[in-house]
């Protein structure tokens, strides 16, 4: 077993035609620094002629041969260039959107038990396909999962989710107790 993993991969791509011809000058940066007990990065970085498109980022202890450990994991600023990678086969556009999210996961029983506890907020969301455009939305969401896997089942505890366009809220979700899934 190795004491510790540390490397990157960097990925550019230097011609895209078609649908995908927007990523052309797109990078990819995957960064790893871990050891049997700790992520220190495990990092996903999105980039475009040198300006940053946003990133995925999970790190804390984690127990590899227990399959244990509490992570944090963040998406920042994923630009609209990175959601259109998604949604390019499907002829979507999403305009102006941004993602970010922060969460902490705790994994525990040999990852037979998962807590998510996080929030997300996609900023400006608008979609554009076929010539139809959704009106742009501040939405976010805040919300605590755990997640079951030997009895096949997700027990939400906490769920709100918010959509606000123009200052104005026009949509406003929450949950008023635990809901097994």
């Amino acid at each position: 077993q190795p004491s510790a993993i540390k490397g990157a991969v960097h990925l550019n791509m230097l011609d895209a035609q078609g649908a995908l011809r927007d990523v052309k000058a797109l990078s990819l940066s995957l960064d790893c620094d871990l050891t049997p007990a700790e992520i220190r990065q495990l990092a996903l970085r999105f980039a475009k002629a040198g300006a940053a498109l946003g990133a995925v980022e999970i790190s804390g202890p984690f127990d590899l041969a227990q399959q244990e450990g509490q992570l944090a994991v963040a998406v920042r600023g994923i630009d609209r260039q990175v959601l259109n990678l998604a949604g390019a086969l499907g002829g979507m556009d999403f305009n102006q959107t941004s993602l970010s999210s922060t969460n902490r996961i705790e994994i525990t029983r040999h990852a037979q038990a998962i807590t998510v506890n996080g929030q997300m907020t996609a900023d400006r969301f608008s979609v554009t396909q076929k010539g139809q455009t959704t009106p742009a939305l501040d939405l976010a969401a805040a919300y605590h999962l755990t997640l079951n896997q030997p009895n096949s089942n997700l027990m939400v505890r906490a769920f709100t989710l918010t959509g606000r366009q123009g200052g104005n809220e026009l949509l406003r979700a929450t949950l008023s107790k635990p809901m097994w899934i």
